[in-house]
């Protein structure tokens, strides 16, 4: 996917100074708070960033980590387990809890009603995840995903998500939350739930220079 996400949520932060938050859209973990759940061996992989931003016909996703990854396909040790919690109509009194409050402690316990999860595992097929009925496990959408040496990002088509409808159409606004780690154990949450932005029209000034405005957080990993 070829969206810079949280550079332009950054950017959209910055044109509305002056206008007091009260969720976070995004989610920022700190840097080395990895830890091993089942005190397990093996790598640690340690959360940066999640963001999740809609436009009409997609919710496009983002996490990114201060650590290595590499695909669950790969079989590697560094291989990337996990999940996107996804509460679809922003209410804990509907779906299941979020799945870091089954590790809590240590992890945050959040008051979500996630009513899908997004898979961060490529398998059984290598470059698709899941998304599933969080009641169930049943499958609703496989989406293509892109893996970079610290980023895993895709798109889901609204349409599969049962979101609420405003004027016939699906409005993408989401709560969610991440867990993720190896195939041994979970290693990180975020210590907060974000919800969704929605995304501009093109040739909005929002789109003016975004890659640099997420790089001085993306260095940090060097």
């Amino acid at each position: 996917m070829q969206r810079n996400l949280l550079g332009m949520m950054a950017a959209m932060a910055v044109l509305s100074v002056g206008v007091e938050a009260t969720h976070a859209d995004f989610i920022f973990d700190p840097q080395g708070d990895a830890i091993p759940v089942f005190g397990k061996p093996g790598p640690l992989l340690d959360l940066d960033t999640v963001a999740l931003v809609y436009d009409a016909n997609f919710l496009y996703f983002e996490v990114t980590f201060f650590t290595l990854i590499q695909p669950a396909s790969s079989g590697a040790p560094n291989a990337l387990y996990g999940f996107i919690d996804l509460d679809v109509d922003q209410s804990s009194k509907s779906g299941v809890p979020a799945i870091q409050n089954m590790w809590s402690p240590p992890f945050e316990s959040l008051k979500l009603g996630v009513d899908f999860l997004i898979t961060l595992f490529d398998l059984p097929n290598p470059g698709q995840v899941a998304v599933v009925d969080a009641a169930d496990f049943s499958v609703v959408a496989i989406v293509e995903v892109e893996f970079s040496p610290f980023s895993i990002s895709g798109a889901v088509p609204l349409g599969a998500i049962s979101l609420p409808t405003v004027w016939g159409k699906e409005d993408g606004i989401v709560d969610y939350a991440a867990t993720i780690g190896s195939f041994v154990q979970p290693t990180d949450a975020g210590d907060y739930a974000g919800t969704s932005v929605l995304i501009p029209a093109p040739g909005s000034i929002v789109f003016m220079g975004l890659a640099g405005m997420a790089g001085p957080r993306r260095r940090r990993r060097q």
